[in-house]
């Protein structure tokens, strides 16, 4: 069967085997095709379909323009119109028919060679379905989340690609499809700062040291301007370090040299460690001294750390740690692997320098179940140690949580803590890190740590369904954490997060100033304690968390959309608050108010209209007399921001 080309990006052109273009002038029926070509070989139900872009309409009227839209296409297609299955309840395209440059482009991104990657961003062009000038809250909806998976596909892909080995002194085409890319990455996203990083390593590459100069400038006043923050210690090493050299050549004295060393801020990611695949007890193992390593390293106030959950999908020999280093822009790698030896642990660690690949430390430790309390602690002295030429001394003071003095209490730590994090959008793995915590207290009743994550834990399912009186057991559980360790962050965080929604604003400002104290460069403390911010007015300040948060974990959980979402809300910027959301995963009826009411203040009544019927599908009772029990403010001009908005939106008093 020949093969159709359909175009979506830079605009909607369909192109028959033939080559010549065929005119579909209908806007909705283009819209289908290119809904059922992005989903071939897909039955697809003609309601869903039908309410998908005729939802204004009745279901039977719907139907029946479905029905001679399906025939206008199949028209269209001439002699292929057999491609096209029609059945009573399902439809369908076959797969094959047609080829899609939005499939190509998502193919070349998951192919991984660096060839197929620069393919992917040369195909990329923003702007996709733009040319659709109607409006339905399904379709709509849709493209928004195509679009923007496209997008953070073609970053993903030129960043990608520019993580790479450096290209040759002599491949002049080679650097300028690298210089293209970077520049592309910053078109999208002007505050991308390792596109920013690739491009000065490049016009360094190319002894331009005048451009790279001017390319931080402009990284250092974006950032600044935009988020609010300054350049990650990596970018700025990229101009010091050509210098540092330049001065020695040049006759400058070692303690000049090391001077320069001294005034750079060290930066490290923690990767996962390596370990036998079939081996579950490891993995969980691993996982949890990895987290607690970078734990106990983000009470380094002079340490920029990147968060665990962007270093998840690493796991990498020895060649590929310069290239993870230049994508999440870090001086410093830690990385190693684990396996049993006899009856006890292996645990083999090094330090890499980021730019040479070149160990700086390495250990190995043979530990006993009972042994592995101490290490994480153990493991971040030594790393310091070995950086602490970057570190003033005021900085390795430090609080130090309690440890965990049971080995099979700590071990349902470990396991609990590893469902947990898969578990945001996964109410069975909730479930089981409830149990594992659980088992932990009975094992071990003084264990402060397990208190707090089954605080966490329990709480997660109210992030849906947003039941207060659920909370007060978990604010039980966090206040015993403190009581047993005063110094247990996530004991504090969670208490702050639940005041927080009880509107005790002062018990929460100190609670989660006491969090972060402990913890200054732990993404997710920060992120949560932007949500303090945002509820007392001081939206600036929770951007500032929130982009802090974002640099220190550039692959952050979904959740941080939300919670940027609604700072974007109380900012009155309507646009960026359903950006924020749009890029959830999934959702709850309390993101649903925040879409209702800012598409309410644009003028989309649609789209308000359909947030607000998802809203009364699991609140039917909820009203404007009620809706301030979910909208924990200090300020009453924000509270009633919301509620106007809601009102404009349709809700009922």
């Amino acid at each position: 069967m020949a093969m159709f080309q359909l175009r979506l990006f830079g605009g909607f052109i369909v192109i028959d085997p033939g080559g010549v273009e065929i005119d579909i002038a209908n806007a909705k029926e283009r819209a289908l095709l290119a809904y059922l070509a992005l989903n071939q070989g897909r039955p697809l139900s003609r309601p869903h379909l039908a309410s998908l872009l005729w939802g204004e309409q009745s279901e039977r009227r719907a139907r029946h323009i479905l029905s001679q839209a399906l025939s206008s296409l199949c028209g269209a297609l001439d002699d292929q119109a057999a491609a096209v299955e029609r059945g009573k309840q399902k439809v369908s395209l076959h797969e094959g028919v047609i080829s899609v440059d939005v499939s190509d482009f998502q193919d070349s991104v998951d192919g991984g060679d660096r060839d197929a990657l620069a393919d992917a961003v040369a195909l990329y062009q923003d702007g996709l379905f733009s040319d659709f000038q109607f409006s339905e809250p399904g379709f709509d909806d849709w493209a928004l989340a195509l679009r923007l998976d496209c997008q953070d596909r073609a970053m993903a892909a030129g960043l990608a690609y520019l993580s790479e080995t450096a290209p040759r002194d002599d491949d002049a085409d080679d650097m300028d499809t690298g210089v293209t890319i970077a520049r592309q990455l910053l078109r999208l996203d002007p505050t991308s700062e390792p596109a920013h990083q690739a491009l000065i390593r490049l016009f360094l590459d190319a002894g331009q040291h005048g451009a790279a100069r001017k390319q931080f400038e402009a990284c250092r006043d974006v950032l600044r301007n935009e988020l609010g923050i300054e350049p990650n210690p990596e970018t700025e090493r990229l101009i010091t370090a050509p210098r540092a050299r330049t001065a020695a050549v040049a006759g400058a004295s070692e303690s000049e040299t090391a001077l320069s060393t001294k005034a750079e801020i060290p930066s490290i990611v923690v990767l996962p460690l390596d370990g036998p695949s079939d081996d579950n007890e490891i993995t969980y193992i691993g996982e949890g001294l990895i987290d607690d390593i970078t734990t106990e390293l983000t009470r380094y106030r002079g340490l920029f750390v990147i968060s665990r959950e962007s270093t998840l999908a690493y796991r990498a020999g020895q060649g590929e740690v310069p290239a993870m280093c230049r994508r999440l822009g870090v001086r410093h790698a830690l990385c190693g692997g684990m396996r049993r030896v006899g009856g006890k642990f292996r645990i083999n660690l090094r330090l890499v320098d980021g730019a040479t690949g070149q160990n700086l430390w390495s250990e190995r430790y043979d530990l006993a179940q009972g042994d592995m309390f101490e290490f994480p602690d153990e493991v971040a002295s030594s790393l310091v140690a070995n950086i602490a030429a970057w570190l003033d001394d005021d900085a390795l003071a430090r609080a130090r949580r309690k440890p965990v003095h049971n080995w099979a209490a700590y071990d349902h730590v470990l396991q609990g803590q590893a469902y947990h994090q898969r578990g945001w959008y996964n109410v069975r793995n909730i479930f089981r890190a409830i149990e594992h915590f659980e088992r932990a207290i009975e094992l071990d009743p003084g264990c402060a740590r397990a208190y707090a994550h089954l605080s966490c834990a329990r709480a997660t399912p109210w992030a849906k369904n947003r039941k207060i009186e659920e909370l007060d057991p978990c604010l039980e559980l966090a206040y015993k954490a403190v009581e047993l360790d005063p110094l247990e962050a996530e004991g504090h965080r969670s208490i702050g997060a639940i005041q927080l929604l009880h509107s005790n604003h002062e018990l929460s400002e100190q609670h989660f100033a006491t969090a972060e104290k402990l913890h200054p460069g732990h993404a997710n403390i920060l992120a949560h304690c932007a949500r303090l911010h945002t509820h007392t007015g001081d939206h600036e300040t929770a951007h500032g968390y929130l982009n802090r948060a974002r640099q220190l974990n550039p692959l952050h959980p979904a959740w941080y959309w939300e919670h940027m979402a609604v700072a974007s809300f109380v900012a009155r910027d309507y646009d960026a608050a359903l950006t924020g959301l749009s890029r959830m995963q999934s959702h709850s009826f309390y993101d649903r108010l925040y879409g209702a009411a800012a598409s309410a203040y644009l003028g989309q009544e649609r789209h308000a209209g359909h947030f607000l019927d998802l809203v009364r599908q699991e609140r039917p009772s909820l009203n404007l007399s009620n809706v301030a029990t979910f909208l924990p403010y200090s300020r009453t001009a924000d509270q009633t921001h919301v509620i106007e908005g809601l009102k404009a939106a349709g809700l009922a008093d």
